[in-house]
């Protein structure tokens, strides 16, 4: 799908856009035709001005407590700062997952 260079022509919100995006990669074509449902928006001049959302929240594991905890936030088309600078992530950590062999 070809959306154009005329962003104002765009139909937002209409449901042919999800995963129906295309990208000339040399000579391929490549599709999107299936993957996560995330937004990010990447503020490549100040990257901790940078936004984000995940429809199953912040844990994808169905049985987890914060699974779709960020459902609604993405439902009203809102989305949350992503904290990425490593002061801040300590002070605004309220768990923490590791993995082990």
């Amino acid at each position: 799908m070809d959306f154009g260079s005329d962003v104002s022509a765009w139909e937002w919100g209409s449901k042919d856009v999800v995963n129906q995006i295309k990208h000339k990669y040399g000579p391929k074509e490549l599709k999107v035709s299936s993957g996560s449902s995330t937004r990010r928006v990447i503020d490549f001049g100040d990257a901790e001005n940078s936004t984000g959302i995940s429809p199953t929240g912040q844990s994808g594991y169905f049985f987890d407590q914060h699974y779709q905890d960020q459902t609604p936030l993405y439902l009203a088309g809102k989305s949350r700062r992503q904290i990425i600078n490593s002061d801040e992530i300590p002070v605004n950590q309220q768990s923490r997952l590791i993995f082990q062999p």
